[in-house]
């Protein structure tokens, strides 16, 4: 398990719930967090550059998004590592929160923390599960969500249509060509 984010006390009423539990016994689930504060656990590793959180996410066999509480409660607020465990090709389980929903099966949820433990150990145990819904989860944020996409709607909301469509047939071939 591959954890990339802060810890602090808002966050911790999550995390305490969901991820923490899961760090003993020591060696079960072989986690491994980073973050730009420590951690009280011994899985803590300390800081990860940028250009190495890609291969965290890319070679865990789970990531971990767990959310803070006011997305919980209120079923918004989606974070960027959803987006960057996914795009790298890594298998997420989450914290269920409603605006999730848009990842379809590209992302596994959990509703509880039981739930959240209950399906780490099922998709530790079956890779090919886990590849099948990574390979979902990255082509949908392949298709639809990459600093192409994003560039092409600040173009079109400023009325530059044709940039936009530039823009988005630059991008699939990109994809095209790397596939």
């Amino acid at each position: 398990i591959g954890f990339v984010g802060g810890y602090w006390p808002y966050k911790g009423q999550v995390i305490d719930q969901y991820l923490l539990p899961l760090c003993y016994p020591l060696d079960k689930y072989k986690i491994k967090v980073f973050g730009n504060q420590p951690w009280g656990v011994n899985q803590y590793c300390g800081l990860i550059g940028d250009n190495d959180v890609k291969h965290l996410f890319a070679s865990a066999k789970i990531c971990p998004n767990l959310s803070e509480p006011h997305a919980q409660k209120y079923g918004f607020d989606v974070n960027e590592r959803m987006f960057k465990v996914l795009y790298c090709g890594g298998f997420c389980i989450s914290d269920y929160v409603k605006s999730y929903e848009m990842f379809g099966d590209g992302i596994v949820m959990a509703d509880s923390p039981n739930d959240f433990r209950d399906k780490i150990e099922h998709y530790v145990q079956h890779p090919d599960e886990r590849a099948a819904i990574s390979k979902k989860g990255q082509q949908y944020i392949s298709e639809n969500h990459t600093g192409f996409h994003r560039a092409a709607e600040i173009m079109d909301a400023f009325g530059l249509e044709g940039l936009a469509k530039h823009i988005l047939r630059q991008h699939e071939g990109s994809v095209n060509v790397q596939a």
